[in-house]
């Protein structure tokens, strides 16, 4: 996996940027997994040896490269039991030099599913049911597991996942889905929109949007349609609640904030909700 790693032009550049001194605090990651390698990163945690491999083929091309630090990206849908990947997380890192662990708070659950699950809850499963795939859960197994709070950046998401109802007069929680909601019109993403396409929608489609007090997330719908995802007052909540509790944040990712204004509520919306919220005296 990394043998074959070759410093690109754009590296060259970030590294650049840091020598000059125009952005001398700048970090470089390599980043691993993601929706293509998830299923590669449950084959290696599953396997001692494996991992040990890992983490010393990522340390020397971390210091080969000049870079500082690993990013793993690995999506739930791949299967691994939270314990293993825990485990492997742990094998791979040495946790008291951690200086951040970035926690995806998000993608819960995936569009694969045959009924209608927010991807992103605060509290509750995905349809609203006691279980550890939501941010207050998912954050709680991780101190459990010995990370340290202030080490610990919770993610946050702007972008939701969205079904075609298979009966237009249910629109609940854990209610029948047909299939994934369309493609984007601007990531051609299947099942997913960024949040400035939600904000359309919801207005080309006059949608309905409801904050769900139960999962302390938002989602909206019509007949045809439904979409969870964080909107504003979902992402002061999260935002209020990781400031509250001695955790960071981290958006995911900010190309997909409303920049264009289609909201109306102004420019740059979530961001602006994460800097106000994280900027209030406990």
């Amino acid at each position: 996996m990394f043998g074959s790693f070759c410093v690109s032009a754009t590296l060259d550049k970030l590294k650049e940027r840091r020598r000059d001194n125009s952005n001398p605090n700048l970090k470089i990651f390599l980043s691993v997994g993601g929706p293509a390698d998830s299923a590669t990163i449950s084959t290696i945690a599953r396997d001692a040896s494996k991992s040990h491999a890992f983490a010393r083929a990522a340390a020397r091309t971390l210091r080969s490269s000049g870079l500082d630090g690993l990013d793993i990206i690995y999506q739930q849908k791949a299967g691994l039991e939270p314990a293993k990947f825990f485990s492997f997380i742990q094998r791979v890192l040495v946790t008291r030099l951690v200086d951040i662990v970035n926690v995806a708070a998000y993608d819960f659950a995936g569009t694969d599913r045959k009924s209608i699950s927010h991807p992103s809850p605060t509290t509750l499963g995905p349809v609203g049911l006691p279980q550890i795939y939501n941010m207050e859960s998912f954050l709680d197994l991780w101190l459990k597991r010995g990370f340290q709070k202030s080490k610990l950046v919770v993610g946050l998401p702007f972008y939701g996942h969205g079904w075609l109802l298979d009966d237009s007069t249910n629109h609940d929680l854990g209610s029948a889905a047909r299939q994934w909601i369309t493609a984007s019109a601007y990531t051609s993403e299947q099942g997913t929109w960024p949040y400035f396409e939600i904000c359309e929608r919801i207005k080309q489609d006059t949608a309905t949007n409801f904050f769900d007090s139960s999962i302390q997330a938002s989602y909206a719908y019509t007949d045809a349609w439904w979409i969870g995802y964080d909107d504003v007052k979902t992402i002061r909540t999260k935002t209020n609640w990781a400031r509250l509790h001695g955790f960071g944040v981290y958006a995911w990712d900010v190309s997909q904030d409303d920049f264009r204004n289609v909201c109306g509520g102004g420019k740059n919306p979530l961001l602006n909700a994460i800097k106000e919220e994280m900027n209030k005296s406990q």
